[in-house]
């Protein structure tokens, strides 16, 4: 029955797993490794032990972190909160520790911050872009409030304003806040439109796909279902201008319900075309 066979092709999953030879994330490893590494550089040029300690502890994170997702002892997307969560936390943090040593709230490294939001607002799989927004949104203010109430000596190895005051306080954060989430909202926004856009052109063909494989079963089918009337009516019209049998009732009879059913086969194939 063709509409039974129809179901059960529609029926099909078309859909295959296949493992992943390597993170995709591979490339933004490998830039993470530089960020430690320059702050390394500029811990020794300044002669800062802590800066150091704190810079070759996230350098090691993140060696590590590269090699064992390269050489595949960790599935980033099998494991994809985890794999967001603790490097963003480090990543994060890395520049909070950046911002603090090159003069708090005053600091030119919240560049750092815009360059984070952006990388992780990438992820579709785990909203990454917002977890990093939150982290800095309160490592930030809280670097200058300790600066401001004096618990942390203020720092500037640049060489330029450290201290922290007031309205700085006040307003700092808040323009931070902003252009991390504008950043953010941005980047995330238009990614998801794009992902939507093309998560509909694969349900298209996909749909498209499943129509002409339909069609194409049901061709198959119903050619056929044209030779066996087609059959019936040649074979006896054959024998009777042959002279092997005479014609009768009986024959004519089984010509007209195979013309019939021919008729039927055919005002099918009009109506599906």
């Amino acid at each position: 029955d063709f509409r039974a066979n129809s179901e059960n092709c529609a029926c099909v999953d078309d859909e295959a797993s296949s493992e992943r030879s390597g993170s995709p994330y591979m490339l933004i490893n490998a830039i993470r490794v530089l960020l430690p590494s320059i702050a390394v550089i500029f811990s020794l040029f300044r002669a800062e032990p802590v800066l150091l300690v704190l810079a070759v502890v996230y350098f090691l994170f993140s060696f590590l972190w590269l090699l064992v997702c390269g050489i595949g002892l960790w599935n980033e997307e099998r494991h994809i909160i985890v794999s967001a969560v603790l490097p963003g936390f480090f990543d994060v943090t890395m520049i909070s520790i950046l911002v603090y040593y090159t003069g708090s709230l005053n600091s030119i490294a919240i560049i750092g911050y815009c360059y984070i939001i952006a990388v992780c607002s990438l992820n579709m799989k785990f909203n990454q872009g917002l977890y990093s927004f939150a982290l800095a949104s309160l490592q930030y203010p809280l670097i200058g409030f300790l600066v401001f109430s004096e618990e942390l000596p203020a720092f500037n190895l640049l060489g330029g304003r450290a201290s922290v005051s007031l309205p700085l306080l006040l307003i700092a954060p808040l323009v931070n806040a902003a252009i991390l989430f504008s950043i953010y909202a941005i980047i995330h926004g238009k990614l998801a439109h794009i992902t939507g856009q093309i998560h509909q052109i694969e349900k298209r063909n996909s749909e498209l796909s499943d129509h002409n494989r339909l069609k194409t079963q049901y061709f198959a089918n119903i050619s056929h279902e044209f030779r066996t009337p087609l059959t019936l009516i040649r074979a006896p019209l054959e024998a009777i201008v042959q002279g092997r049998i005479e014609p009768s009732k009986t024959i004519f009879d089984l010509m007209h319900r195979n013309c019939t059913r021919l008729l039927s086969l055919i005002s099918d194939l009009l109506d599906i075309s």
